[in-house]
């Protein structure tokens, strides 16, 4: 089945594979291999996101099986997801068999790379009519169209596999994956589901059925579907970092991060799920283990430059949070050199410039963070919101009426939070204009104040008072239109 290579993973077949030449890398050694056991492993790296490690692999192949197919043409497709296209067309040339099935096809895939669809179509329609529309053909077909992103082109290839043998299999299989990709994640669960109905205790279909609901929002069915998987292998890690997924989802990081500690036990590159931990930590604002797994990867050689930065920004929250204003600098100050654009480090940066008083300084951070941001009207209210909990409500109010000049419909969402800003400055009447507002277009955002993790103290006048004006606005006793 083409949803097999996944799960040969966890086979002890392969595990003997992958032990026997991890242990002769180690060990500077050189041991023969099959050329399938080398393709195999070399599609193992690639599914960990390992291409270094792959390529790697193919190379060694090379150097035992100079003149293989497969090996040859994995290369091809390892040189293609590099966008070293016309390295992969001299090597296919290299193949002395032109007429193999998979060298057209890895040739038609190159034309297509080239944008060369013509081509492309050409050597398709040939090898269908050569094996007489072959199912397995046509779904050939159809996967390189769908790898191409060229969705119209693989729904008419897939079409025909579909009409040809509607309760195939490996067809039902590429129409879920089809659909997930391009169309309705929904109908997806539909063609999951007839599989599972062919196969009740298949790991893989249970775990893409996890990720459509995933994808839907569905958190619950999603849990249901994966807890499934997990009685088929309780030791899949991919599922069980899916369950922690669904815990976090479901607001409980403890549970989440249980499972990914596992995870983390049992996989040899951390990096990944070091990462998944430290912002699993944060968003909980468990600061100190956010820190611990922020020095574990920064320890960590595989990271890339926007990754450190993220990193350090991590970091730097975290010392803030903790009170300890001169680690937090020094993160900020590390990140930057990693990104210098990096929006949400100028955040930390100004927040740390309003924790000392320098306002000036904090203005010119806070501009920088907005002009680098890609969402900039939430990154200016998130200065904003600095501005209020340090009590600098006339700064705050002031960037929210820059927003409501630049982002006219980006500020409705924050009208809650300007009314606020009016009360703690007793200006009455232009708290009560921004409260109506808000009542109006962001009701939910004054009975769950997002600015406010305190007892709000006598500041809850101010939400009792908000709560009487919602009710008087729809009883028709306030007219909205006069404060819009």
């Amino acid at each position: 089945m083409r949803h097999d290579l996944a799960s040969s993973f966890n086979t002890p077949e392969f595990q003997a594979i992958k032990h026997k030449y991890e242990e002769m890398k180690q060990n500077h050694t050189h041991v023969y291999m099959e050329s399938n056991e080398l393709t195999h492993l070399a599609e193992y790296y690639a599914h960990q996101g390992d291409s270094k490690a792959s390529e790697e692999v193919i190379n060694y192949g090379l150097q035992l099986h100079p003149e293989n197919l497969d090996i040859l043409i994995y290369k091809c497709n390892n040189l293609v997801a590099r966008g070293k296209i016309d390295e992969a067309f001299f090597l296919l040339e290299t193949i002395p068999d032109q007429n193999d099935r998979e060298v057209r096809l890895t040739y038609a895939n190159l034309c297509l790379e080239r944008q060369d669809i013509e081509s492309a179509e050409e050597v398709f329609k040939q090898l269908a009519e050569e094996e007489d529309n072959d199912t397995n053909t046509l779904l050939d077909i159809a996967d390189i169209y769908m790898d191409a992103n060229m969705e119209k082109m693989a729904y008419h290839w897939l079409q025909k596999a579909y009409r040809q043998a509607p309760n195939d299999i490996e067809v039902l299989e590429s129409m879920a994956d089809y659909h997930y990709s391009f169309k309705s994640v929904e109908q997806a669960t539909v063609y999951y589901n007839k599989l599972l109905d062919e196969d009740p205790y298949n790991l893989y279909y249970w775990t893409e059925l996890t990720r459509c609901y995933l994808q839907m929002g569905e958190i619950e069915q999603a849990m249901e579907s994966v807890e499934f998987a997990l009685t088929i292998n309780e030791n899949d890690l991919t599922c069980i970092e899916m369950k922690g997924y669904c815990f976090q989802l479901l607001g409980d990081g403890t549970s989440a991060c249980k499972c990914y500690k596992q995870v983390e036990q049992s996989v040899s590159n951390k990096t990944r799920i070091r990462m998944v931990l430290m912002a699993c930590y944060f968003i909980d604002k468990k600061y100190d283990e956010t820190i611990q797994y922020c020095n574990k990867l920064l320890e960590s050689n595989d990271l890339e430059n926007f990754e450190r930065a993220n990193v350090y920004h991590k970091r730097a929250v975290s010392h803030l949070a903790k009170g300890e204003y001169e680690e937090s600098e020094k993160d900020v100050s590390n990140g930057l050199t990693y990104d210098g654009e990096f929006s949400e480090l100028y955040l930390v940066q100004g927040e740390l410039f309003v924790s000392e008083g320098k306002m000036i300084e904090a203005e010119c951070s806070f501009r920088k963070a907005e002009s680098f941001a890609m969402e900039k009207a939430e990154t200016a209210q998130q200065a904003a919101t600095t501005y209020m909990r340090y009590e600098h409500f006339k700064e705050a109010v002031q960037l929210y009426h820059w927003i409501e000049k630049e982002y006219p419909e980006e500020v409705k969402d924050f009208y809650g939070y300007i009314a606020f800003c009016y009360y703690r400055l007793k200006d009455e009447k232009n708290m009560l204009k921004y409260m109506v507002r808000s009542c109006f277009y962001t009701p939910e955002s004054l009975s769950n104040p997002l600015w406010g993790e305190k007892d709000m103290g006598e500041d809850q006048d101010f939400f009792n008072l908000a709560r009487i004006v919602l009710k008087e606005i729809q009883e028709g006793k306030i007219n909205v239109s006069s404060f819009l």
